[in-house]
């Protein structure tokens, strides 16, 4: 099967396999964890975030470049102490 194929052999998520409209509706059955989007949350200082000046930011592009992350939306907060 492709999907044994795909996690065994290639040793890539479920998402990143190539699938007819016959192949999603039975994976959507098994409910495959990791057919599911990602989410990456990163935490910088609003500071740091515009000046691109952080010891992990450059970890950070690295790792979008390599996992070919193309989407980036920022979420900008404002630090409150209680």
């Amino acid at each position: 099967m492709k999907v044994r194929e795909l996690l065994d052999t290639e040793g890539k998520p479920v998402r990143f396999g190539k699938w007819d409209n016959k192949e999603i509706e039975i994976l959507n059955e098994h409910l495959f964890i990791t057919s599911k989007p990602i989410i990456y949350l990163i935490n910088l200082s609003e500071r740091d975030y515009i000046r691109k000046k952080n010891k992990w930011y450059i970890v950070i592009i690295h790792f979008r470049k390599k996992f070919n992350f193309i989407r980036r939306q920022s979420l900008v907060t404002k630090r409150h102490y209680f």
